[in-house]
């Protein structure tokens, strides 16, 4: 099979992520199917277990090393859309996880509430995705979830830093949670689900999922907590009640109706990234493959010399044979004497 033809092959073996732009619940799980599926291509059957696109990478790399950096520009795009998914796998399964932990900590709350998750709505060319709504006759809280791995901090002007030996800017947290409420306010009011003479009370809270790594929010306008605290801070929010079970009814419908899902663009070239996957399969089982005929060639020459120089062919045993032969014939003269028509030995 020639390496078009195998690299048209491996492509087509390929199925996951075939969409231009996935939903959000969609997009870990179609970044899972392709790693399962590069990983499958590459390892042997019951290999590719807890695996990732990094050991891929670093076979490849054994390789194209060992065969003489026969593919090393293909390798070199290869590796850095791997460090995308890598990337991306590892910042969707720790939001996820985050989200899930604050999720089962919202069940113990006492008072009277509905709670909305992974919201997103849509105000003119203003988007929010607001990872979770609880609605309590007190207010409206809008809670931005995070599980960061390190320390992180939150600047007086509401600039978010993870802090790994150094700070890195991640975004103004402080602006983005602002424009979440805004929009959150706005879809309510508008709807006009409540009297208008029941003020519209959203307190917007940013709460860290991992209690182990150090917190610090210096913006003053945004509260702030760990996820074991939120049960406590709503159960005793100090404040008159304000929205009746109707209220909370209408203002959790509003909400839903105005619920606006998109879908995204995953963030990379996938039909690049499969495209490379087949051509560095293709050409490292070319070079292995001639490698292993130059072997056996090598083996059957070496071995075909070998059979010659120990088993020498029939003509040189005939001639030694004939030699040996005259050579008894003459002894055997000087040995007997004919009597009475018969052969003796003396």
């Amino acid at each position: 099979m020639s390496n078009e033809a195998r690299i048209v092959e491996i492509i087509g073996c390929m199925k996951a992520l075939r969409k231009a732009a996935y939903y959000k619940e969609e997009t870990l799980q179609g970044l899972l199917n392709l790693q399962d599926e590069v990983l499958n291509l590459t390892f042997a059957e019951g290999h590719a277990e807890r695996m990732r696109l990094s050991n891929v990478v670093q076979h490849f790399e054994d390789l194209n090393s060992e065969y003489g950096n026969v593919a090393d520009d293909v390798l070199e795009r290869f590796k850095v859309i791997c460090d995308k998914i890598g990337g991306k796998i590892a910042m969707e399964f720790s939001g996820q996880q985050g989200e899930r932990t604050v999720f089962r900590i919202l069940e113990t709350i006492k008072t009277k509430h509905i709670s909305l998750r992974n919201t997103e709505l849509n105000l003119e060319a203003n988007r929010a995705e607001l990872d979770s709504i609880i609605i309590t006759p007190k207010a409206i809280y809008h809670i931005e979830i995070k599980n960061p791995k390190h320390d992180t901090t939150i600047d007086a002007i509401g600039n978010y830093y993870r802090t790994d030996n150094h700070m890195y800017y991640d975004c103004n947290l402080g602006e983005r949670i602002s424009n979440h409420s805004h929009i959150l306010r706005n879809v309510i009011g508008e709807s006009h689900c409540l009297d208008d003479a029941k003020p519209l009370v959203i307190k917007s809270f940013i709460v860290s999922a991992n209690s182990r790594a150090e917190f610090v929010n210096q913006f003053k306008y945004i509260e702030s907590c760990y996820f074991s605290q939120l049960p406590f801070i709503i159960d005793g929010y100090d404040g008159k009640d304000i929205y009746t079970p109707e209220d909370m009814d209408a203002i959790a419908a509003c909400i839903r109706e105005a619920e606006c899902k998109r879908t995204y663009p995953i963030g990379f070239d996938v039909d690049q990234f499969r495209f490379d996957f087949a051509t560095l399969m293709a050409t490292l089982e070319d070079v292995a493959e001639q490698k292993i005929n130059a072997e056996e060639k090598d083996a059957i020459a070496a071995n075909t010399e070998s059979t010659i120089i120990s088993s020498p062919t029939p003509g040189f045993w005939g001639a030694v044979l004939k030699y040996v032969g005259c050579a008894l014939t003459g002894v055997a003269v000087g040995l007997f004497v004919t009597k009475g028509g018969t052969f003796s030995w003396r």
